[in-house]
Protein backbone atom coordinates (compact mmCIF):
# COMPACT_ATOMS: atom_id res chain seq x y z
CA UNK A 1 0.00 0.00 0.00
CA UNK A 2 1.78 3.47 -0.94
CA UNK A 3 2.22 6.27 1.57
CA UNK A 4 -0.81 7.98 0.32
CA UNK A 5 -3.05 5.19 0.49
CA UNK A 6 -2.09 4.44 4.55
CA UNK A 7 -2.59 7.66 5.06
CA UNK A 8 -5.64 8.38 3.70
CA UNK A 9 -6.72 4.52 5.16
CA UNK A 10 -5.69 5.67 8.61
CA UNK A 11 -7.99 9.16 8.17
CA UNK A 12 -11.17 7.43 7.19
CA UNK A 13 -10.29 5.01 10.74
CA UNK A 14 -10.04 8.06 12.65
CA UNK A 15 -13.11 9.65 11.39
CA UNK A 16 -15.30 6.14 11.82
CA UNK A 17 -13.67 5.95 15.30
CA UNK A 18 -14.83 9.49 16.10
CA UNK A 19 -18.47 8.60 14.52
CA UNK A 20 -18.94 5.07 16.41
CA UNK A 21 -18.59 3.26 13.95
CA UNK A 22 -15.99 0.82 16.28
CA UNK A 23 -15.82 -2.27 13.60
CA UNK A 24 -15.15 0.05 10.91
CA UNK A 25 -12.29 1.87 12.70
CA UNK A 26 -10.81 -1.69 14.46
CA UNK A 27 -10.53 -2.92 10.47
CA UNK A 28 -8.77 0.45 8.58
CA UNK A 29 -6.72 0.40 11.88
CA UNK A 30 -5.44 -3.26 11.02
CA UNK A 31 -5.17 -2.71 7.34
CA UNK A 32 -2.43 0.15 8.10
CA UNK A 33 -0.86 -1.88 10.72
CA UNK A 34 -0.40 -4.50 8.04
CA UNK A 35 1.03 -2.31 5.78
CA UNK A 36 3.17 -0.22 8.22
CA UNK A 37 3.60 -2.16 11.52
CA UNK A 38 5.42 0.46 13.39
CA UNK A 39 2.62 3.24 12.78
CA UNK A 40 2.42 4.73 16.41
CA UNK A 41 -0.82 6.47 15.77
CA UNK A 42 -2.49 2.79 13.99
CA UNK A 43 -1.19 1.30 16.98
CA UNK A 44 -2.25 3.69 19.62
CA UNK A 45 -5.92 3.71 18.17
CA UNK A 46 -6.46 0.02 17.99
CA UNK A 47 -5.02 -0.66 21.22
CA UNK A 48 -7.89 2.15 23.09
CA UNK A 49 -10.65 0.30 20.82
CA UNK A 50 -9.59 -3.26 22.05
CA UNK A 51 -8.62 -1.96 25.30
CA UNK A 52 -12.50 -0.68 25.40
CA UNK A 53 -13.77 -4.43 24.14
CA UNK A 54 -12.25 -5.96 27.38
CA UNK A 55 -8.96 -7.79 25.44
CA UNK A 56 -6.65 -6.16 28.13
CA UNK A 57 -3.59 -8.24 26.82
CA UNK A 58 -3.69 -7.38 23.59
CA UNK A 59 -4.34 -3.93 23.87
CA UNK A 60 -1.62 -3.90 26.33
CA UNK A 61 0.98 -4.87 23.32
CA UNK A 62 -1.00 -2.32 20.89
CA UNK A 63 -0.23 0.27 23.02
CA UNK A 64 3.40 -0.76 24.17
CA UNK A 65 4.11 -0.55 20.27
CA UNK A 66 2.73 2.54 20.60
CA UNK A 67 5.02 4.42 23.19
CA UNK A 68 8.10 2.54 21.64
CA UNK A 69 7.56 4.21 18.46
CA UNK A 70 6.59 7.50 20.09
CA UNK A 71 7.99 7.94 23.28
CA UNK A 72 6.89 11.32 23.79
CA UNK A 73 3.23 11.11 22.98
CA UNK A 74 1.72 11.30 26.48
CA UNK A 75 -1.68 10.05 25.29
CA UNK A 76 -0.65 6.96 24.10
CA UNK A 77 1.54 6.55 27.44
CA UNK A 78 -1.18 7.30 29.63
CA UNK A 79 -3.72 5.04 27.96
CA UNK A 80 -0.33 2.12 28.20
CA UNK A 81 -0.34 2.86 31.49
CA UNK A 82 -4.37 2.05 32.09
CA UNK A 83 -3.85 -0.98 30.51
CA UNK A 84 -0.82 -2.11 32.69
CA UNK A 85 -3.52 -1.33 35.35
CA UNK A 86 -5.89 -3.75 34.04
CA UNK A 87 -3.22 -6.20 33.45
CA UNK A 88 -2.76 -5.97 37.38
CA UNK A 89 1.04 -4.30 36.58
CA UNK A 90 0.21 -1.96 38.74
CA UNK A 91 3.69 -0.73 39.57
CA UNK A 92 4.64 -0.08 35.85
CA UNK A 93 1.00 1.61 35.67
CA UNK A 94 2.30 4.02 38.16
CA UNK A 95 5.42 4.50 36.58
CA UNK A 96 3.90 5.71 33.14
CA UNK A 97 1.26 8.28 34.71
CA UNK A 98 4.05 9.79 36.66
CA UNK A 99 5.98 10.12 33.37
CA UNK A 100 3.12 11.61 31.94
CA UNK A 101 1.93 13.73 35.23
CA UNK A 102 5.59 14.80 34.96
CA UNK A 103 5.74 16.12 31.47
CA UNK A 104 1.85 16.98 31.88
CA UNK A 105 1.45 18.49 35.38
CA UNK A 106 -1.87 20.59 34.42
CA UNK A 107 -3.70 17.26 33.05
CA UNK A 108 -6.48 15.90 34.47
CA UNK A 109 -6.92 12.66 33.53
CA UNK A 110 -3.24 11.22 33.77
CA UNK A 111 -3.11 12.43 37.67
CA UNK A 112 -6.40 10.93 37.92
CA UNK A 113 -4.88 7.41 36.76
CA UNK A 114 -2.39 7.87 38.89
CA UNK A 115 -4.34 8.10 41.65
CA UNK A 116 -6.29 5.50 40.99
CA UNK A 117 -3.57 3.34 40.63
CA UNK A 118 -1.64 4.46 43.74
CA UNK A 119 -4.48 3.51 45.64
CA UNK A 120 -4.40 -0.07 44.49
CA UNK A 121 -1.23 -0.26 45.26
CA UNK A 122 -1.98 0.45 48.84
CA UNK A 123 -0.38 3.87 48.70
CA UNK A 124 -3.27 5.70 50.72
CA UNK A 125 -1.15 8.82 51.26
CA UNK A 126 0.11 9.06 47.64
CA UNK A 127 -3.49 8.21 46.11
CA UNK A 128 -4.72 11.19 48.44
CA UNK A 129 -1.58 13.21 47.14
CA UNK A 130 -2.73 12.82 43.43
CA UNK A 131 -6.15 12.53 44.22
CA UNK A 132 -6.52 16.40 45.59
CA UNK A 133 -4.50 17.59 42.71
CA UNK A 134 -6.40 15.61 40.10
CA UNK A 135 -9.73 17.06 42.12
CA UNK A 136 -7.72 21.07 41.71
CA UNK A 137 -7.59 20.32 37.88
CA UNK A 138 -11.49 19.49 37.62
CA UNK A 139 -13.54 19.70 40.65
CA UNK A 140 -17.00 18.31 39.06
CA UNK A 141 -15.15 15.20 37.91
CA UNK A 142 -16.77 12.81 40.95
CA UNK A 143 -13.66 9.74 40.57
CA UNK A 144 -10.86 11.86 42.34
CA UNK A 145 -13.39 12.37 45.19
CA UNK A 146 -14.25 9.01 45.60
CA UNK A 147 -10.47 7.91 45.24
CA UNK A 148 -9.65 9.92 47.97
CA UNK A 149 -13.07 8.49 50.10
CA UNK A 150 -11.57 5.03 49.64
CA UNK A 151 -8.36 5.78 50.50
CA UNK A 152 -9.77 7.50 53.74
CA UNK A 153 -11.57 4.63 54.45
CA UNK A 154 -8.97 2.61 54.59
CA UNK A 155 -6.63 5.15 56.63
CA UNK A 156 -9.86 4.70 59.18
CA UNK A 157 -10.78 8.29 58.64
CA UNK A 158 -14.82 7.45 57.54
CA UNK A 159 -16.04 11.25 58.61
CA UNK A 160 -13.41 12.68 55.98
CA UNK A 161 -14.32 10.03 53.78
CA UNK A 162 -17.56 11.14 53.81
CA UNK A 163 -17.41 14.97 53.16
CA UNK A 164 -16.06 13.79 49.93
CA UNK A 165 -19.03 11.44 49.44
CA UNK A 166 -21.36 13.97 50.20
CA UNK A 167 -19.83 16.53 47.47
CA UNK A 168 -20.49 14.12 44.36
CA UNK A 169 -24.10 12.93 45.24
CA UNK A 170 -25.12 16.30 46.20
CA UNK A 171 -24.20 16.35 42.09
CA UNK A 172 -24.72 13.12 41.14
CA UNK A 173 -27.31 11.60 43.27
CA UNK A 174 -27.18 8.18 41.46
CA UNK A 175 -23.62 7.74 41.43
CA UNK A 176 -23.51 3.99 42.43
CA UNK A 177 -20.26 3.77 43.53
CA UNK A 178 -20.58 7.28 45.86
CA UNK A 179 -23.45 5.38 46.98
CA UNK A 180 -21.91 2.19 48.05
CA UNK A 181 -18.95 4.18 49.52
CA UNK A 182 -21.51 6.59 51.34
CA UNK A 183 -22.87 3.17 53.19
CA UNK A 184 -19.91 1.95 54.20
CA UNK A 185 -18.47 5.45 55.75
CA UNK A 186 -21.84 5.58 57.82
CA UNK A 187 -21.77 1.78 58.80
CA UNK A 188 -17.78 2.55 60.18
CA UNK A 189 -19.63 5.98 61.68
CA UNK A 190 -22.25 4.66 63.30
CA UNK A 191 -21.50 1.76 64.86
CA UNK A 192 -24.49 -1.01 64.59
CA UNK A 193 -25.67 -1.57 68.22
CA UNK A 194 -27.47 1.57 67.94
CA UNK A 195 -30.36 -0.55 66.12
CA UNK A 196 -30.74 -3.03 69.11
CA UNK A 197 -30.01 -0.39 71.77
CA UNK A 198 -32.93 1.61 70.63
CA UNK A 199 -35.00 -1.52 70.86
CA UNK A 200 -33.42 -2.70 74.10
CA UNK A 201 -37.25 -1.75 75.68
CA UNK A 202 -35.58 -3.12 79.03
CA UNK A 203 -33.31 -0.75 78.64
CA UNK A 204 -35.38 2.00 77.94
CA UNK A 205 -37.51 1.60 80.63
CA UNK A 206 -35.28 1.32 83.37
CA UNK A 207 -33.97 4.99 82.19
CA UNK A 208 -37.29 6.39 81.08
CA UNK A 209 -38.38 5.19 85.37
CA UNK A 210 -35.27 6.84 86.60
CA UNK A 211 -35.36 10.13 84.25
CA UNK A 212 -39.21 11.24 85.92
CA UNK A 213 -38.37 10.59 89.25
CA UNK A 214 -35.21 12.99 88.60
CA UNK A 215 -36.44 15.65 86.27
CA UNK A 216 -38.53 18.17 87.67
CA UNK A 217 -40.28 21.21 86.01
CA UNK A 218 -37.60 23.88 86.56
CA UNK A 219 -34.75 21.12 85.86
CA UNK A 220 -31.94 21.96 82.86
CA UNK A 221 -30.59 18.64 82.10
CA UNK A 222 -27.47 17.69 80.62
CA UNK A 223 -27.36 14.20 78.30
CA UNK A 224 -23.64 13.24 77.32
CA UNK A 225 -23.91 11.11 74.45
CA UNK A 226 -26.74 12.14 72.15
CA UNK A 227 -26.91 8.73 69.96
CA UNK A 228 -30.83 9.11 67.89
CA UNK A 229 -32.15 11.88 70.81
CA UNK A 230 -33.68 9.05 72.71
CA UNK A 231 -32.50 9.95 76.24
CA UNK A 232 -32.94 13.56 75.91
CA UNK A 233 -36.91 13.05 74.42
CA UNK A 234 -37.13 11.27 77.30
CA UNK A 235 -35.65 14.37 79.76
CA UNK A 236 -38.34 16.57 78.06
CA UNK A 237 -41.45 14.31 77.83
CA UNK A 238 -40.24 14.03 81.60
CA UNK A 239 -41.44 18.14 81.82
CA UNK A 240 -37.54 19.17 81.92
CA UNK A 241 -37.69 22.97 81.38
CA UNK A 242 -34.42 22.48 78.70
CA UNK A 243 -32.32 19.96 77.44
CA UNK A 244 -28.74 20.15 76.30
CA UNK A 245 -27.09 17.29 74.94
CA UNK A 246 -24.08 17.20 73.07
CA UNK A 247 -22.77 14.35 70.26
CA UNK A 248 -19.23 13.96 68.71
CA UNK A 249 -20.43 12.12 65.42
CA UNK A 250 -21.29 14.69 63.34
CA UNK A 251 -24.10 12.63 60.93
CA UNK A 252 -25.35 11.52 64.21
CA UNK A 253 -26.28 14.69 65.50
CA UNK A 254 -27.34 15.90 62.85
CA UNK A 255 -29.76 12.97 62.84
CA UNK A 256 -30.77 13.56 65.88
CA UNK A 257 -31.60 16.95 65.37
CA UNK A 258 -34.05 15.69 63.11
CA UNK A 259 -35.69 12.90 64.93
CA UNK A 260 -36.10 15.92 68.07
CA UNK A 261 -37.90 18.03 65.31
CA UNK A 262 -40.03 15.58 63.95
CA UNK A 263 -41.27 14.88 67.54
CA UNK A 264 -41.79 18.54 67.91
CA UNK A 265 -38.91 19.25 70.44
CA UNK A 266 -36.67 21.43 68.90
CA UNK A 267 -38.13 24.13 71.44
CA UNK A 268 -36.77 22.30 74.34
CA UNK A 269 -33.62 20.40 73.62
CA UNK A 270 -30.70 21.82 72.19
CA UNK A 271 -27.81 19.21 70.56
CA UNK A 272 -24.25 20.11 69.93
CA UNK A 273 -21.93 18.48 67.60
CA UNK A 274 -19.11 18.26 69.39
CA UNK A 275 -18.12 15.84 72.72
CA UNK A 276 -18.80 16.84 76.23
CA UNK A 277 -15.29 18.48 76.87
CA UNK A 278 -16.13 21.18 74.54
CA UNK A 279 -19.26 22.64 75.75
CA UNK A 280 -18.68 25.65 77.95
CA UNK A 281 -21.36 27.21 80.54
CA UNK A 282 -22.38 30.21 79.34
CA UNK A 283 -22.26 29.77 75.91
CA UNK A 284 -23.84 25.90 75.46
CA UNK A 285 -25.50 25.69 78.77
CA UNK A 286 -26.99 28.44 80.25
CA UNK A 287 -25.87 27.43 84.00
CA UNK A 288 -24.79 24.08 85.48
CA UNK A 289 -27.11 21.28 84.99
CA UNK A 290 -29.54 20.34 87.56
CA UNK A 291 -29.22 16.71 86.07
CA UNK A 292 -26.97 14.99 84.27
CA UNK A 293 -27.66 12.10 82.11
CA UNK A 294 -25.32 9.85 80.39
CA UNK A 295 -25.33 6.28 78.29
CA UNK A 296 -21.55 6.38 77.38
CA UNK A 297 -20.58 2.83 78.15
CA UNK A 298 -19.13 -0.29 76.21
CA UNK A 299 -19.64 -3.46 76.36
CA UNK A 300 -16.34 -3.60 79.00
CA UNK A 301 -18.55 -0.58 80.96
CA UNK A 302 -14.89 2.16 80.40
CA UNK A 303 -13.65 2.20 77.09
CA UNK A 304 -16.21 5.06 75.69
CA UNK A 305 -13.71 7.16 78.13
CA UNK A 306 -17.09 7.19 80.95
CA UNK A 307 -14.35 8.07 84.05
CA UNK A 308 -13.08 11.23 82.16
CA UNK A 309 -16.21 12.39 81.12
CA UNK A 310 -18.11 12.29 84.43
CA UNK A 311 -14.82 13.60 85.93
CA UNK A 312 -15.42 16.70 83.53
CA UNK A 313 -18.64 16.77 83.91
CA UNK A 314 -18.05 17.18 88.09
CA UNK A 315 -15.61 19.54 87.46
CA UNK A 316 -17.42 22.06 85.28
CA UNK A 317 -20.66 21.14 83.65
CA UNK A 318 -23.53 20.52 86.60
CA UNK A 319 -24.19 22.07 90.15
CA UNK A 320 -22.82 20.25 93.14
CA UNK A 321 -25.68 17.32 94.24
CA UNK A 322 -26.76 17.14 90.61
CA UNK A 323 -28.77 14.08 90.16
CA UNK A 324 -26.68 11.68 88.11
CA UNK A 325 -28.50 9.41 86.04
CA UNK A 326 -26.95 6.24 85.83
CA UNK A 327 -25.76 6.97 89.87
CA UNK A 328 -23.29 3.99 89.51
CA UNK A 329 -22.40 1.10 87.57
CA UNK A 330 -20.45 -2.33 88.08
CA UNK A 331 -18.64 -4.73 86.28
CA UNK A 332 -20.58 -8.49 87.08
CA UNK A 333 -18.31 -11.73 86.37
CA UNK A 334 -18.78 -14.98 86.66
CA UNK A 335 -16.23 -17.80 86.22
CA UNK A 336 -17.22 -19.50 83.43
CA UNK A 337 -16.55 -22.90 80.87
CA UNK A 338 -18.28 -24.75 79.00
CA UNK A 339 -17.11 -26.96 75.30
CA UNK A 340 -18.45 -23.94 73.31
CA UNK A 341 -16.84 -21.04 74.90
CA UNK A 342 -13.47 -23.34 74.89
CA UNK A 343 -13.37 -23.77 71.16
CA UNK A 344 -13.56 -20.08 70.49
CA UNK A 345 -10.53 -19.48 72.64
CA UNK A 346 -8.36 -22.64 73.12
CA UNK A 347 -7.14 -25.67 71.22
CA UNK A 348 -5.22 -28.63 72.05
CA UNK A 349 -5.73 -30.95 68.89
CA UNK A 350 -6.61 -30.25 65.54
CA UNK A 351 -7.50 -33.00 62.32
CA UNK A 352 -5.39 -35.38 64.53
CA UNK A 353 -2.36 -33.38 65.31
CA UNK A 354 -0.91 -32.02 69.10
CA UNK A 355 -1.32 -27.77 68.14
CA UNK A 356 -1.71 -26.87 72.07
CA UNK A 357 1.86 -25.03 71.48
CA UNK A 358 -0.79 -22.36 70.28
CA UNK A 359 -2.35 -21.35 73.51
CA UNK A 360 0.45 -18.68 73.58
CA UNK A 361 -1.58 -16.60 71.80
CA UNK A 362 -4.77 -17.54 73.57
CA UNK A 363 -6.73 -13.93 73.47
CA UNK A 364 -6.58 -12.07 76.47
CA UNK A 365 -10.20 -10.92 76.03
CA UNK A 366 -13.09 -12.54 73.52
CA UNK A 367 -16.31 -10.54 72.97
CA UNK A 368 -19.53 -12.23 72.26
CA UNK A 369 -23.46 -12.70 72.46
CA UNK A 370 -23.85 -14.40 75.57
CA UNK A 371 -27.59 -14.21 74.86
CA UNK A 372 -27.23 -16.78 72.26
CA UNK A 373 -23.85 -18.07 72.88
CA UNK A 374 -23.92 -20.73 75.72
CA UNK A 375 -21.60 -21.57 78.74
CA UNK A 376 -21.20 -23.09 81.71
CA UNK A 377 -21.77 -20.90 85.06
CA UNK A 378 -19.34 -22.18 87.57
CA UNK A 379 -20.26 -19.56 90.34
CA UNK A 380 -22.65 -17.33 91.38
CA UNK A 381 -22.14 -13.72 90.11
CA UNK A 382 -20.23 -10.79 91.70
CA UNK A 383 -19.30 -7.32 91.45
CA UNK A 384 -15.55 -7.29 90.05
CA UNK A 385 -15.55 -3.07 89.65
CA UNK A 386 -17.76 -0.81 90.82
CA UNK A 387 -18.15 2.57 90.51
CA UNK A 388 -20.69 5.51 91.90
CA UNK A 389 -20.65 8.42 89.31
CA UNK A 390 -21.75 10.49 92.19
CA UNK A 391 -18.22 11.13 93.38
CA UNK A 392 -15.64 13.60 91.51
CA UNK A 393 -12.74 11.52 90.95
CA UNK A 394 -12.06 7.97 89.67
CA UNK A 395 -8.25 6.54 90.40
CA UNK A 396 -6.98 4.15 88.96
CA UNK A 397 -7.91 1.21 91.27
CA UNK A 398 -6.67 -3.04 91.63
CA UNK A 399 -8.50 -5.34 94.07
CA UNK A 400 -8.25 -9.00 95.03
CA UNK A 401 -11.72 -10.13 94.27
CA UNK A 402 -12.82 -13.91 95.63
CA UNK A 403 -15.67 -16.01 93.60
CA UNK A 404 -16.34 -19.59 95.06
CA UNK A 405 -16.94 -22.21 92.53
CA UNK A 406 -20.10 -23.43 92.65
CA UNK A 407 -19.48 -26.46 90.03
CA UNK A 408 -16.81 -28.09 89.20
CA UNK A 409 -14.96 -27.64 85.67
CA UNK A 410 -12.61 -26.30 83.40
CA UNK A 411 -12.80 -22.50 84.32
CA UNK A 412 -11.59 -20.58 80.80
CA UNK A 413 -11.99 -17.40 83.11
CA UNK A 414 -14.66 -14.87 84.04
CA UNK A 415 -17.83 -13.52 81.89
CA UNK A 416 -18.30 -10.11 82.24
CA UNK A 417 -21.28 -7.77 81.47
CA UNK A 418 -22.67 -4.78 82.77
CA UNK A 419 -24.94 -3.74 86.50
CA UNK A 420 -26.53 -0.04 85.70
CA UNK A 421 -27.81 1.45 88.46
CA UNK A 422 -29.97 4.30 87.37
CA UNK A 423 -30.88 5.05 90.66
CA UNK A 424 -31.84 3.99 94.19
CA UNK A 425 -34.76 2.41 92.73
CA UNK A 426 -34.10 1.30 89.08
CA UNK A 427 -31.25 -1.19 88.33
CA UNK A 428 -30.59 -2.89 84.67
CA UNK A 429 -28.17 -5.78 83.48
CA UNK A 430 -27.36 -7.41 80.49
CA UNK A 431 -27.08 -10.91 81.97
CA UNK A 432 -25.91 -13.07 79.60
CA UNK A 433 -28.89 -15.20 80.47
CA UNK A 434 -31.29 -12.73 79.47
CA UNK A 435 -33.97 -14.52 76.92
CA UNK A 436 -32.29 -13.75 73.40
CA UNK A 437 -36.22 -11.99 72.58
CA UNK A 438 -34.78 -9.21 74.73
CA UNK A 439 -31.87 -7.57 72.48
CA UNK A 440 -29.17 -5.52 73.88
CA UNK A 441 -26.77 -3.22 72.15
CA UNK A 442 -23.60 -4.64 74.73
CA UNK A 443 -22.10 -7.64 74.48
CA UNK A 444 -20.48 -9.90 76.85
CA UNK A 445 -16.97 -10.88 77.49
CA UNK A 446 -14.66 -13.53 77.97
CA UNK A 447 -11.08 -12.45 80.25
CA UNK A 448 -9.49 -15.92 80.20
CA UNK A 449 -6.92 -17.12 82.36
CA UNK A 450 -4.37 -18.85 80.51
CA UNK A 451 -3.92 -21.48 80.61
CA UNK A 452 -7.03 -22.40 81.87
CA UNK A 453 -7.67 -23.85 85.63
CA UNK A 454 -9.89 -26.69 86.67
CA UNK A 455 -11.70 -26.04 89.69
CA UNK A 456 -14.03 -28.10 92.11
CA UNK A 457 -17.01 -26.74 93.48
CA UNK A 458 -16.67 -24.90 97.23
CA UNK A 459 -12.69 -23.71 95.87
CA UNK A 460 -12.17 -20.34 95.71
CA UNK A 461 -10.39 -18.20 92.60
CA UNK A 462 -8.92 -15.30 93.32
CA UNK A 463 -8.84 -12.87 90.61
CA UNK A 464 -6.95 -9.10 90.51
CA UNK A 465 -9.45 -6.72 89.12
CA UNK A 466 -8.67 -3.62 88.00
CA UNK A 467 -8.69 -0.62 85.68
CA UNK A 468 -6.46 1.96 83.80
CA UNK A 469 -9.66 4.17 83.73
CA UNK A 470 -10.16 3.48 80.15
CA UNK A 471 -10.12 -0.38 80.09
CA UNK A 472 -10.94 -3.14 83.06
CA UNK A 473 -8.78 -6.21 83.59
CA UNK A 474 -9.48 -9.55 85.12
CA UNK A 475 -6.95 -11.70 85.76
CA UNK A 476 -6.17 -15.17 87.81
CA UNK A 477 -4.26 -14.75 90.82
CA UNK A 478 -4.98 -18.03 92.97
CA UNK A 479 -6.73 -20.97 93.78
CA UNK A 480 -7.73 -21.85 97.43
CA UNK A 481 -9.75 -24.63 98.94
Amino acid sequence: MAVNDTDERLRQAVEDHKAGRYDQAAAGYQVVLAAEPRNARAAHFLGVLTLQGGRIDEAAELLARAVAESPDWHDARNNYGVALREQGRVSDAIEQFRTVTGALPNEFNPRNNLAAALLIAGDTAGAIEAGEAAHRLDAEHPEPLLTIATALLLRHDPEGALGRIAHVLARQPENERAVALYRTAMSRIVQPWHFPMMNDHLRNEAYEAAIRRAVTPDALVLDIGTGAGLLSMMAARAGARQVVTCEMTGPVAAKAQQIIAANRLQDRITVFNKPSHALTVGADLPERADVLVSEVFDSDLLSEGVLSTLEDAHARLIKKGAKIIPQAASAMVVLAGGDQLKAMVHVDRAAGFDVGMFNQFMPERFVFDGQRFKFDWLSEPAAALSFDFRRTRYPHDQQIVEIKAARSGLCLGVVQWLRIDLDDTTVFENRPDTPPEFPSGWMHSLYTFAPPIEVRAGQTVRLIAGHSRQFPYFRFAGLTD
